[in-house]
C-alpha cells in the first residue's frame, strides 16, 4: 500500500475481491474508518445485504474499545501478508 492510500482505496480492492469469491452462503459486512479522498473522515461499509457495493457516510468517528473473544493477531498478520503479496501483483 502507498502512503497515500485511502479507505476509499482499500474497500475499493474489498469490494473487488468479495465480489469475486463470495457464495450464497456469504454473509460478511466490512466497516473501514479513515481518512477519504476528500481528506476527511469517513466510515465506509461494504456488505453481502447488496452485493458488496459500497456505501459511504461521512462525520465524526470516536473509538472507545474494541474487544475480541479469541486473540486476532496471527489471523492479522497471515490477512495482511496475503494482502500485501496480492496488492503487488496488480
Amino acid at each position: 500500500m502507498k502512503e497515500d492510500t485511502t479507505i476509499d482505496d482499500v474497500v475499493l480492492e474489498i469490494s473487488r475481491l468479495l465480489k469475486e469469491i463470495a457464495t450464497q452462503e456469504t454473509h460478511q459486512t466490512i466497516f473501514l474508518v479513515g481518512r477519504g479522498n476528500d481528506g476527511k473522515t469517513a466510515i465506509i461499509e461494504a456488505s453481502h445485504h447488496n452485493d458488496f457495493e459500497i456505501t459511504k457516510y461521512q462525520g465524526e468517528t470516536y473509538w472507545l474499545y474494541v474487544m475480541s473473544k479469541i486473540d486476532p493477531g496471527e489471523l492479522i498478520r497471515v490477512t495482511v501478508n496475503r494482502f500485501q503479496r496480492m496488492v503487488c501483483l496488480l
